[in-house]
């Protein structure tokens, strides 16, 4: 048998005598395709394996009746992908692995017709994307995750079978960027949870999720050490309809990178939805922003370089932002600089839009009985009222933007209903323009203009992880022109890009608004 086995498709059919099958070679663009049953139910499996000249396989596979039993084993480098499908009645499983570099996969699998099992531990270096899911009926659990120029080592576990859809990971990862993320759906609610970074960090997770007649979420997700998702926080968010997310800028090495977190529980006639979420954030979407450029003064860059989270201010009460002034770092003492500062970043998106995003007049109301909860806390609350503070984050965060939801879906968008941002006192500031360039103080305005921008929709454009694809060769991660790129220097107006997403949300100032805003909502 020649070394490399090319479009090669091995398939059986078994109802009552057991067979092993033991591959052990560099193989690619190989399919392995078998079904076994016993009494007319029947369960399938489908591999298809695509592995450099360096890489092996070893797999043993028993049929028996009514059953299938697989063990495998792969490792080499270079360009490497393994995907599987199990289906039997009533449910599915499809599991994905690709790799660019070093990897080493072990997989056991066992099917029968009425349900399926699979349990891997994944390891690579380089670049590797991994995701697994299930079905049973209507009910859907499963996990990805993924690094770019990094190392990723995950243990994965994934059920499906007797109404029930049950996965969980744990995951670690060291690299450029990476994610991970988890989801859950039933008949009477889904709940997700995700997180990804850009910029050396390192992340671990350990995530579960079950769909029975309800989807149920917990573990806990940190990036640098700092957990930002914990038990408390599915807690808060599976009480409800509702979620929290979380944006923020981080100190990497001399430069900057950033982060996002988020957990999410919505309720029924939702939860099918989530892909539109990620997919205003795609090509097809950041295409028609060219349509809301307008001859403002602008930094210039593509008006293509823009991303949406799918979340937007929906009511027709305009946003109060308040200003605790406790915990102000060195030279930042005087409330009134930092107060001007942060109007003049809200002012800068509601200046060029038709919606009236921010209250006029006083857009920012120091206040400091309205006092933000710690972002570290294991405990996350919520308030009803959107305030900017100063906290110490530590060396590693600039600051960061947290914004809650209710579920509820509005001409396509998601409604945030409260958003709160933190500045590092641990860093030095400046609200002063010339400051900021001689000297490599951080400007405040900028930075809040970028977070402000996160809690009225706006995403990151530094890397394209919705829907779990990592693409560092996406061309608006190299426009800096926009503001919600990473931070490299002041940068107090908007880019082309910015202003087109804003004006997809709210609106081209002088045409009227996209959408009509619903009702104010009550805090719940």
């Amino acid at each position: 048998m020649a070394d490399r086995l090319l479009g090669l498709t091995l398939t059986w059919f078994m109802t009552l005598l057991m067979t092993v099958f033991t591959l052990a070679m560099p193989v690619s663009g190989i399919q392995v395709s078998c079904s076994s049953g016993d009494n007319g139910a029947f369960v399938s499996s489908t591999e298809s394996f695509n592995l450099d000249v360096s890489s092996s396989l070893h797999e043993q596979l028993y049929l028996n009746r009514g059953s299938i039993y697989q063990d495998r084993q792969a490792s080499g480098a270079g360009k490497n992908s393994l995907t599987q499908s199990i289906s039997g009645k009533g449910y599915s499983l499809q599991n994905d692995i690709a790799s660019e570099g070093a990897f080493g996969v072990s997989t056991s699998s066992a099917a029968t017709a009425e349900a399926a099992s699979l349990s891997q531990e994944v390891s690579g270096a380089g670049s590797m994307n991994l995701a697994l899911s299930g079905t049973q009926g209507s009910r859907e659990a499963g996990q990805d995750a993924g690094i770019e120029s990094g190392a990723l080592s995950s243990a994965q576990s994934l059920y499906v079978g007797q109404d029930a859809a049950i996965a969980s990971q744990s995951t670690a990862m060291a690299g450029e960027e990476g994610y991970v993320g988890t989801g859950a759906f039933s008949e009477s609610n889904a709940i997700l949870a995700a997180g990804s970074f850009q910029g050396a960090g390192i992340l671990q997770a350990q995530l579960s999720v079950a769909a029975t007649e309800r989807a149920v979420a917990g573990g806990e997700a940190s990036l640098d050490g700092v957990a930002w998702l914990n038990e408390n926080t599915f807690q808060a968010v599976s009480l409800e309809s509702t979620g929290m997310g979380m944006a923020g800028q981080r100190v990497v090495g001399d430069g900057v990178g950033t982060f996002e977190m988020s957990a999410l529980n919505l309720g029924p006639g939702e939860q099918r939805e989530m892909g539109e979420q990620r997919d205003v954030s795609e090509p097809a979407a950041k295409e028609s922003g060219q349509a809301y450029q307008t001859a403002v003064q602008t930094a210039g860059g593509s008006s293509s370089s823009y991303s949406l989270t799918g979340y937007r201010l929906n009511s027709a009460n305009p946003v109060q932002l308040y200003l605790n002034p406790a915990n102000a770092p060195s030279g930042m003492e005087d409330p009134s600089k930092t107060q001007a500062a942060i109007a003049a970043a809200a002012n800068t998106w509601d200046d060029n839009v038709a919606s009236n995003i921010y209250v006029d007049g006083s857009v920012v109301i120091v206040d400091s009985s309205k006092v933000v909860d710690n972002p570290l806390s294991s405990t996350p609350k919520r308030d009803g009222f959107n305030v900017n503070a100063w906290w110490g984050l530590g060396n590693n965060y600039l600051g960061l933007c947290r914004w809650w939801t209710n579920g509820v879906k509005v001409d396509g968008y998601y409604s945030i209903i409260e958003s709160d941002v933190w500045y590092s006192s641990d860093k030095s500031w400046t609200t002063d323009w010339d400051t900021a360039v001689s000297t490599g103080k951080i400007d405040l305005q900028s930075v809040a203009i970028h977070e402000l921008g996160h809690g009225i929709g706006m995403g990151d454009i530094y890397s394209s992880t919705y829907g779990g694809t990592l693409d560092p060769s996406d061309p608006r991660t190299k426009d800096f022109n926009q503001v919600m790129n990473l931070y490299n220097g002041p940068q107090r107006i908007l880019g082309n890009g910015d202003l087109a997403g804003a004006q997809k949300l709210y609106g081209q100032p002088g045409a009227g608004p996209l959408y009509c805003m619903s009702a104010p909502f009550t805090t719940l």
